[in-house]
């Protein structure tokens, strides 16, 4: 056979093991980052629902005096629930949204409104908030803290900033996860949770 075929075969063969290699690098690479992504994302999951707060939020003047009596008067709602409302409308996928993404934000700025289901009851709420871009792997969260009256229209932002997410530009997801403080059990109770899974991130302009 003559050698300049057998070369170019041989190439040929190296250059198909090499895509081959690639192709099973990066798909392990990918499986890496999502186990690792499922293991963070598990580990909330279990502390929301096994851990109580550090400490206790105080909670003065934010739950009625009469609040076991109310409890139990049916004119009045649930007061040891809470909801996220769906205020925003989603055009992708033709329903009403719990959220709203600011799209000209320097990093990542969620926008939600908290209503308890009963209009004349206040309380604090816990929620949990985690992002992560696939591609890098890069991950991070932040725990807060607001107080919700009643049914009020309300603004709670869920933001991080460029640097806080690593200045990593691309496609991040976001996990969200609310709880509600019950003065009784002096402790927070899983109520609801979202995720989006597609938010763009690409650096802030340079100032000229």
């Amino acid at each position: 056979m003559n050698l300049k075929i057998i070369i170019n075969i041989s190439l040929i063969i190296l250059f198909s093991i090499t895509i081959i290699n690639s192709a099973e690098s990066k798909e392990l690479e990918n499986k890496s980052l999502q186990e690792k992504k499922q293991n963070l994302i598990n580990k909330r999951i279990k502390d929301l629902k096994n851990n109580k707060p550090i400490e206790r939020p105080n909670l003065k003047g934010l739950v009625p005096e009469n609040l076991e009596e109310l409890r139990y008067e049916e004119e009045h709602g649930n007061h040891t629930s809470v909801h996220f409302y769906p205020g925003w409308y989603n055009e992708e996928t033709d329903n009403m949204s719990v959220f709203w993404v600011d799209p000209d934000a320097d990093g990542i700025s969620v926008l939600t409104d908290i209503d308890t289901d009963c209009f004349d009851y206040s309380t604090s709420v816990l929620v949990y908030v985690d992002v992560w871009h696939e591609e890098s792997g890069d991950y991070n969260w932040t725990d807060l803290y607001f107080t919700v009256n009643g049914v009020d229209w309300d603004y709670h932002w869920f933001n991080f900033t460029f640097e806080e997410l690593n200045e990593t530009e691309g496609t991040w997801s976001m996990w969200v996860a609310l709880l509600v403080w019950d003065d009784v059990d002096e402790e927070y109770y899983f109520q609801q949770q979202f995720d989006i899974p597609m938010i763009r991130v690409e650096a802030p302009e340079e100032e000229a």
